[in-house]
């Protein structure tokens, strides 16, 4: 998961989760190799895996400093990914609020 600010009130994380991935047939070297950059490598998706892939994105309203409201939008999708898979995914991430949100 990616964080990408977009503003001092709005932000997102870019998901892309491989759910069970699979090892690599052709080592560590060639997984990397496609990427422009070394941090691009890990936000690569593979179409042959399972994958959560999209974005939750969140909207602050402000009172001077202080966040009175926080808009939370998930789009998010599956690729190759079972029910099942999304479901734990989605428990984790109720789960951890503090880790994710940083509350």
């Amino acid at each position: 998961m990616k964080w990408v600010d977009v503003s001092d009130t709005e932000g997102h994380y870019e998901l892309n989760v491989l759910v069970n991935e699979q090892p690599a047939a052709k080592g560590e070297a060639a997984a990397f190799s496609g990427a422009a950059r070394a941090e691009d490598a890990f936000f690569m998706s593979d179409s042959t895996q399972s994958v959560i892939n999209g974005k939750i994105a969140f909207r602050d309203k402000k009172i001077g400093e202080a966040v009175i409201k926080s808009d939370i939008t998930f789009d998010v999708g599956l690729q190759n990914a079972s029910a099942m898979q999304a479901q734990n995914f989605t428990k984790l991430l109720l789960l951890l609020p503090v880790q994710m949100w940083g509350e």
